[in-house]
């Protein structure tokens, strides 16, 4: 039977429909009642059939018993449509999301440093996913998505791994190469092996090397670590006994200086972990030191210079002796040259080497006094046999000893004139020897290169003497300041040898004691040939050439024969001061007025026979120290040409007394203060002897009157004391 209400078919005995829940009772019908009739009692159902069963006009009307069968075959269609339709749009899904994960896992490759062993896996993984996206095979989509994820950490777990042990060979590597700066020596090639062998582990992805090399590595690293520090313990044990030796030993200042020096270095390499700058500093203290104490155990040591020449604005000569070798093959290399300057020290480079030979400067000073007279003649053919045998490069000048100093010849290479001065001379007059061995020496002082004085005499030092004369320590202080050696020959009886001596030697020189007249030939030739035995060692200077600096020289021969170990001032200024020749002039009296030149009679001579502008300079000196001119006419007129010439702009408050003090503190000073007193003397005795020779019976009185008419000084009294001294000499005569 079946549902009035639906016309689903209910079994024998069912209350209800179990379709749509319809009460089964009267309104039951028969499947052949159903399909045979229509009523208005279940007008629904008439609309359900004609939905599924619409009949066709050209059909008859019996046909409406195939309904149920059609809408059966309806159903069944519709439903494999929208399975259909369900299946492809689950297959799209699924496949969507299975691509996702394929370019997820290609971006693996870009997302890590390399894929390693994992290389063909990967790309096999790859084609396969593509293939499964490309057909729709969703059923693989599970089980390779599985394997690509867990292909994907493993790949990311192995980059994980080997960025650990990239990691540490960059640390080692840092750590040794570039922060440490370690010593490899024996572990050199090791390293170099190690280090290729993990680069190519880590190039590779290959992990498991890359961890056995890394160890490897890092056990390298603690041994070369381990060694270096053991070699600086030991370094710095040896340079601090070094040190210790040098405190206890008689070095120089500059050795002491650089053994501290090294030391610290030392102490600061080991601080920055920089081995190889440590083995380098100590490979450097050891040269130094054994160099030092090398030096010491030569035959022969020159320890000082005997002159500077610093006349090129960028180089300094300095000129070395050594009496036991007349050639000496010096490696310029070796040489080790420093300068001092502000606390600093500083390497200078050598540039030359070699003997002069010949290329000097000699001023021969030669007594002219009147006690020279009978071995006169024998004399100047000493001097010409002497100028014939110097070389063609020599510089020789000309000056005298008598009553007061003069040059007559000045510094030449004409052999010939300088031997036809000496034929020109004549004998007369006293003995200023210490005057015009001081004078000499200044004048010498201006010559460039290596340069001395070369004297002889036959009796004392018998000057006009008025207070303020030269001694024998005045012309060491000179000669010792511009590094000027002076030789003497002593003829004679009445020599004072010792004096003569204390003198050559004090300088540098030598003294040759009561030698005849026929040997001056031989002894000249033999100063030359001492002279012309000096080492010329240049070298460039940074250091300005007025500059005063101290100078460090070594040079340690291994042969043990010959070393050269120095230090020593080199007084740049007072050198540049004694070049300056032509700064004195007697148009600039207040250039006279300096404590960097020593003034000689020949810078003096410039002045004339001027005694007012002699005296100008005297006043310069007390006016520049403080003095106090006087009340009286000539105080005050003095006063005023100060004022005038800017030397002072008002008067000072000292007396004389006070104003010499001042001036005895510094010797340069004192000693050309001295000078212009003695240069005073010279001239009022000078004027006073002549007038004296001219009248013998002349009064005192007179003599006064005619010397200061003389000099325009008629009125005054101011040259009074020297007068007087100057009537006391020329009376004893």
């Amino acid at each position: 039977m079946f549902c009035t209400k639906c016309g689903n078919q209910i079994a024998e005995g069912e209350k209800f429909c179990t379709s749509c829940g319809n009460t089964i009772g009267s309104n039951i019908l028969s499947r052949e009642t159903a399909d045979g009739l229509q009523t208005t009692d279940a007008p629904h159902k008439l609309e359900e059939k004609a939905f599924f069963d619409i009949p066709d006009e050209g059909q008859p009307e019996n046909k409406k018993s195939r309904t149920p069968l059609i809408i059966a075959v309806a159903t069944v269609c519709m439903l494999i449509i929208i399975g259909i339709i369900l299946i492809a749009g689950y297959d799209l899904v699924k496949t969507k999301e299975f691509k996702e994960k394929i370019t997820a896992f290609e971006e693996v490759r870009t997302e890590v440093d390399g894929l390693g062993k994992y290389d063909g896996e990967y790309d096999e993984m790859l084609d396969s996913a593509d293939s499964a996206a490309s057909h729709f095979a969703f059923w693989k989509y599970e089980d390779i998505a599985e394997q690509m994820s867990s292909l994907a950490s493993e790949i990311v777990s192995m980059n994980e791994a080997v960025a650990e042990y990239r990691e540490q060979y960059e640390a080692i590597v840092n750590e040794i190469e570039t922060d440490g700066h370690y010593v490899m020596d024996d572990y050199l090639e090791e390293y170099q092996d190690i280090k290729a062998d993990l680069e190519e582990a880590l190039s590779d992805f290959d992990e498991k090397e890359a961890k056995k090399k890394a160890d490897d590595f890092a056990d390298i690293r603690d041994d070369i670590i381990e060694e270096n520090e053991a070699m600086a313990s030991s370094y710095m044990d040896d340079a601090d006994n070094i040190q210790a030796s040098f405190d206890g030993y008689n070095a120089h200042p500059f050795e002491l200086y650089m053994i501290g020096d090294f030391v610290s270095r030392l102490e600061a390499d080991r601080d920055e972990q920089d081995f190889i700058k440590l083995s380098d500093d100590y490979e450097q203290l050891k040269e130094w030191s054994d160099k030092f104490y090398l030096s010491t155990q030569s035959y022969e040591q020159i320890a000082g210079f005997i002159q500077a020449d610093v006349s090129e604005d960028d180089e300094v000569k300095l000129y070395l002796n050594s009496y036991n070798y007349d050639e000496y093959n010096f490696k310029l290399e070796e040489f080790m040259i420093y300068e001092e300057n502000g606390g600093e020290w500083s390497e200078c480079e050598a540039v030359d080497i070699s003997q002069i030979r010949g290329a000097l400067t000699m001023d021969l000073v030669v007594d002219v006094s009147s006690s020279m007279r009978n071995d006169f003649y024998t004399m100047q053919c000493a001097v010409e046999g002497f100028v014939n045998s110097t070389y063609s490069d020599t510089e020789l000048g000309l000056s005298t000893i008598g009553s007061i100093y003069e040059r007559y010849q000045e510094f030449t290479s004409n052999k010939d004139s300088i031997i036809n001065s000496a034929w020109s001379l004549e004998c007369n007059g006293l003995t200023s020897l210490y005057q015009s061995l001081y004078s000499s020496v200044i004048y010498t002082a201006s010559a460039e290169g290596a340069r001395c004085v070369v004297a002889f005499t036959d009796g004392n030092n018998v000057p006009y003497g008025a207070g303020y004369d030269y001694d024998a320590q005045d012309v060491i202080d000179v000669s010792n300041l511009y590094q000027v050696p002076v030789y003497i020959i002593g003829i004679g009886s009445n020599v004072y040898s010792s004096d003569l001596r204390y003198i050559a030697e004090a300088t540098g020189g030598e003294y040759y004691d009561r030698v005849s007249i026929y040997d001056l030939q031989g002894i000249y030739e033999s100063i030359y040939e001492t002279q012309g035995k000096l080492y010329q060692l240049s070298y460039k200077t940074a250091v300005a050439n007025n500059v005063n600096r101290d100078i460090y020289v070594l040079y340690a021969d291994s042969t043990n024969s010959l070393s050269v170990r120095l230090e020593s001032e080199l007084n740049a200024e007072v050198l540049q001061e004694a070049y300056e020749t032509s700064s004195f002039t007697a148009d600039d009296l207040s250039s006279f007025y300096t404590d960097g030149k020593y003034l000689s009679s020949d810078d003096l001579s410039k002045l004339g026979e001027d005694l007012d502008a002699v005296q100008t300079i005297i006043n310069i000196y007390y006016a520049k120290n403080g003095y106090q001119f006087g009340d009286t006419e000539n105080g005050q007129k003095q006063l005023a040409k100060m004022v005038s010439m800017g030397v002072i702009s008002e008067n000072g408050t000292l007396g004389g007394d006070e104003v010499s003090a001042i001036i005895m503190q510094n010797p340069v000073l004192y000693q050309n203060f001295s000078a212009l007193y003695n240069y005073r003397y010279e001239l009022i005795y000078t004027a006073a002897y002549n007038i004296y020779m001219s009248n013998p019976s002349i009064s005192y009185e007179d003599l006064r009157s005619q010397v200061h008419a003389y000099y325009g000084e008629e009125n005054e009294k101011r040259y009074d004391p020297v007068t007087q001294t100057a009537w006391k000499a020329i009376n004893s005569i």
